[in-house]
C-alpha cells in the first residue's frame, strides 16, 4: 500500500460538495465550516448562521467614559477618533479576507456543483466583487432546493406510481 494514497483519503482530506440528487450539502457544510473557521475565524460563521459577520458601529458608550470622568470635549473627541480608526481598520481587515474565503469555498466544490453555482443569476455580478456571503447564499440555494431540476410540478409527481388513481396533475 502506498503512503500517497493513504494520505489523500485520511481525515485531513477536504470533503467536496456534490450536486444533484445525492447532494452532500449538510455533511459538507459541517466539515467545511470547521476548516474555514479555523482558517478565517468569525467570517466563516456565515456558514452556520446564514448571517454575514459585521463589525458593529460605534456608539457613544464606546468613547465616552461612564459617570463623572472629568475629560474635556477635546479629549472625548480624540477618544472617538481613535475608536473610529480602530473600527475602520477592523472593517478593512475583514474585507481583505473576503477574496480568500471566497476562493477557499470554491476550491471544495465539485465540477458539477461549480457549474450549478455558476449558472445562478447572482453569480456573475458577485464574482466581480467576490463576496463570500453572497456565494454562501448561492451555494445553499443551488444545493438545498430544486436539486432534481423540476419545479412545483416535480414535487407533486416525484411519487407517481402505476396505480389508476394517481394525481391528475402528473398526466
Amino acid at each position: 500500500m502506498s503512503l500517497k494514497g493513504a494520505a489523500a483519503v485520511g481525515p485531513e482530506a477536504p470533503l467536496v460538495l456534490t450536486a444533484g440528487k445525492n447532494s452532500n450539502l449538510p455533511k459538507w457544510t459541517k466539515s467545511t465550516f470547521l476548516r474555514m473557521q479555523e482558517k478565517f475565524g468569525r467570517i466563516a460563521n456565515v456558514m452556520k448562521t446564514d448571517k454575514p459577520h459585521e463589525i458593529p458601529p460605534l456608539t457613544a458608550a464606546d468613547y465616552t467614559p461612564p459617570g463623572e470622568h472629568g475629560l474635556s470635549e477635546a479629549a472625548i473627541t480624540a477618544i472617538q477618533v481613535d475608536q473610529t480608526k480602530s473600527r475602520m481598520r477592523r472593517v478593512r481587515d475583514l474585507l481583505e479576507q473576503h477574496p480568500q474565503f471566497y476562493a477557499a469555498l470554491l476550491q471544495v466544490v465539485s465540477a458539477e456543483s461549480y457549474d450549478l453555482i455558476e449558472r445562478h443569476p447572482d453569480f456573475a455580478p458577485n464574482d466581480l466583487i467576490q463576496d463570500p456571503n453572497v456565494l454562501w447564499r448561492i451555494i445553499k440555494e443551488t444545493h438545498s432546493t430544486n436539486t432534481t431540476g423540476g419545479g412545483k410540478l416535480s414535487l407533486v409527481c416525484n411519487k407517481v406510481t402505476m396505480r389508476a388513481d394517481f394525481d391528475s396533475n402528473c398526466r
